[in-house]
């Protein structure tokens, strides 16, 4: 259990009660909290935390917390949302989730995936008062989150779930009890999985309690050979020598060198696409500049809205010998990218995947 980390994605109800365990647990150096959100009012009722923490970012909150219990603790807070997160900086022994949304829970399993690090998905239903805990490896065969899904779940995968205050104002239903209980069971879940003891861990299974009625139903997943997900898990190396003032040249020109010089070399960052444009949803107008989505927050100089979308022909997904000079000689701060950041290096034969790190200026 020496030196062994986590990565805590979702600060509510249950990651909020999880984080009061994480503190406690033997061995445990290092924890990533991420959440994009902040405190409310109405959170008080439901989340391990006091007026002090209102308006505050859930992950920084938390990191206060986590460092008040454990002082020896390394603990990071990333108020982002999880799919803008640097693919490298969610390495670790185990990742634990308590999400409002299918769409969210789908970006961990994938990057749980690509990593290779075992993840555990909590959830609770307070009209029925359920409280579920999934398990999953990647592994040759083994079974996802993707798995499970049908058409149905795809054509709902922005539904949001009521127990937890969302940006739609539902109401919070969910009970503090239910969210502590989902929280214990994680825990003692997690510290099967950071000892290494996979045989008795829900690994490849769930677990409900229906606490209303005092039963529990445990279920195992099976893999899906139609599943819309392919199961890989990359093999990740490092890419040194870069600094944030370098362009996508320079980057270009270190991976096609980590490549061994293959002529027919393209990269593309993993889950970042560059977008040139982007539109506002709420007056139409178009907003030019180069960046990776999801990194660099703008604002319409139109109507100073927020809600800005990036179409598909303003986007480029991947970078060659060919790219116009005018991209390829932007910096790599400039567009965004960052330490963690995965740089997918493509071939006709291969396809390797490269970990950012900056060398100090």
């Amino acid at each position: 259990m020496k030196r062994r980390s986590l990565v805590v994605v979702g600060l509510g109800n249950i990651g909020s009660q999880f984080v009061d365990h994480v503190g406690r647990m033997p061995g445990l150096a290092r924890v990533v909290l991420v959440d994009r959100d902040v405190y409310e009012p109405a959170n008080l009722r439901t989340q391990k935390i006091t007026s002090r923490e209102l308006g505050k970012p859930k992950a920084e909150a938390q990191r206060r917390i986590l460092c008040a219990l454990n002082p020896a603790l390394e603990v990071c807070a990333v108020v982002d949302d999880v799919a803008n997160v640097p693919l490298g900086r969610l390495q670790a022994n185990v990742i634990v989730a308590g999400l409002d949304s299918l769409e969210a829970r789908l970006v961990v399993n994938e990057r749980a995936w690509r990593l290779g690090v075992p993840w555990l998905d909590a959830g609770i239903e307070p009209s029925q008062q359920l409280v579920r805990i999934n398990g999953y490896r990647p592994a040759s065969g083994g079974p996802c989150l993707e798995c499970a899904l049908d058409e149905t779940d795809y054509q709902n995968l922005a539904a949001l779930y009521p127990c937890q205050p969302v940006h739609a104002k539902l109401p919070t239903n969910g009970s503090s009890g239910l969210g502590a209980l989902a929280g214990a069971l994680l825990a003692v879940e997690c510290e099967k999985i950071l000892a290494g003891d996979f045989e008795r861990s829900l690994i490849g299974r769930q677990v409900v309690l229906d606490v209303a009625h005092h039963r529990h139903f445990v279920t195992s997943f099976r893999p899906n050979r139609h599943c819309r997900f392919d199961h890989t898990v990359w093999r990740l190396e490092s890419l040194r020598g870069l600094r944030p003032t370098d362009t996508l040249a320079d980057l270009w020109r270190a991976a096609r060198s980590a490549g061994r010089g293959q002529a027919d070399l393209s990269l593309s960052i993993a889950g970042h696409p560059l977008v040139q444009t982007l539109h506002c949803r709420q007056c139409g107008h178009g907003v030019k500049g180069l960046h990776l989505i999801g990194r660099i927050a703008r604002r319409c100089p139109h109507c100073h809205g927020r809600d800005l979308l990036a179409a598909g022909f303003a986007q480029i997904v991947s970078l060659d010998a060919g790219s116009p000079r005018e991209v390829l000689g932007r910096s790599l701060r400039s567009v965004g990218l960052q330490p963690g950041d995965v740089v997918r290096v493509h071939t006709r034969k291969h396809e390797r995947h490269f970990v950012i790190s900056y060398e100090p200026l």
